[in-house]
């Protein structure tokens, strides 16, 4: 059978232990790997004493018989098991056949994951056609204002400013979900020892930035910014910390791409700097805002050409000193004039 992808996460929630078995696919092995741990979590929390095992695809072209053994197989309790297959693919679909037509009612189950699979898959047409198979394509599994909500109040962040809830809310539905939930418990230990609780804006992006990204953010602030007396000496604490001059000129380009993006946005740059993937929130967003006005579409094009151009010549066989050559590429663009 085939599950809707709309439907995909109230089935993860609530598996049918009907089925003999589950394959979980999808473009995003964060979404998929999600979305296989939750299967896996609420099976084993629906009867005491389930099993859980895993067996690679390999294993099943030298014992195809192998999946139907270890379902019917029980534990030291008589709980039933469940099997996992991680990487699943076509080599797993005769074994996976022979396990469901050999299954009975009260043995386990199969979870298989994949990644994207085509349609004239032979697994994905096995379990989209058995009545005991059940396919489920993952394509987004963002989380709703309600889920966000009770998420934080699970966590115990009842005290929340207007402005960090809509942040979070953004959060909710444009990260993976694990990338979320590990926001909301880092936030959750973040205010746990602070006696007002109150989250703010500023709580979330001390959350969501990583210490060793802080002084890279600063670098590339002040050079949107065109703060060019800081160029230099944040370019060396950059440095310092072990960050490398490719690894510059890609946030570089990613932060003009994102300018260049939000200016081209026919509505204005406010809602183009909303429409940015990932969001942009908090004093961020107002600053980026500021940018992508005093750039424009041809401010940040002259930009990206600049940047692009030192890329090419950095990875190049060239015997340059590449350091120096962003240095004066940070420098140039700090001082450019911004033509309207």
């Amino acid at each position: 059978m085939k599950l809707k992808a709309a439907e995909a996460k109230a089935f993860m929630a609530k598996p049918d232990l009907s089925l003999g078995a589950v394959l979980v696919y999808g473009p995003d092995p964060l979404l998929v790997s999600y979305g296989r741990d939750m299967i896996l979590r609420n099976l084993l929390a629906r009867e005491t004493d389930t099993g859980h095992e895993r067996i690679a695809t390999d294993q099943l072209r030298r014992s195809p018989d192998a999946l139907l053994t270890m379902i019917k197989a029980q534990g030291f309790f008589a709980g039933r098991q469940v099997i996992s297959i991680e990487a699943a693919n076509d080599m797993a679909c005769e074994a996976t056949k022979r396990a469901l037509d050999g299954r009975a009612d009260d043995d386990g189950w199969l979870l298989l994951s994949s990644g994207q699979l085509r349609p004239k898959s032979k697994l994905r047409k096995l379990f989209e056609s058995h009545k005991r198979a059940m396919a489920v394509p993952i394509y987004d599994l963002s989380f709703s204002p309600h889920e966000v909500r009770a998420l934080l109040e699970k966590a115990h962040l009842k005290k929340i400013d207007a402005d960090a809830m809509k942040d979070l809310e953004t959060l909710g539905r444009n990260l993976a979900p694990q990338m979320f939930l590990q926001t909301v418990e880092k936030l959750r230990l973040y205010k746990r020892d602070q006696e007002d609780g109150r989250v703010q804006t500023s709580d979330i992006e001390a959350c969501t930035t990583r210490e060793d990204d802080r002084s890279l953010d600063d670098l590339i602030a002040d050079l949107v910014a065109q703060r060019t007396q800081r160029i230099s000496p944040a370019l060396r604490q950059v440095y310092a910390r072990g960050q490398n001059p490719v690894a510059l000129l890609i946030r570089a380009q990613r932060e003009f791409r994102a300018i260049f993006s939000a200016a081209s946005h026919p509505e204005g740059p406010i809602s183009g700097v909303s429409s940015l993937r990932p969001p942009v929130f908090g004093p961020r967003r107002e600053q980026m805002v500021r940018h992508v006005s005093n750039w424009g579409v041809i401010g940040a094009g002259v930009a990206l050409r600049n940047l692009l151009s030192v890329d090419r010549l950095v990875r190049s066989e060239a015997k340059i000193p590449a350091q120096a050559a962003v240095e004066r590429a940070f420098l140039r663009i700090s001082m450019t004039r911004i033509k309207r």
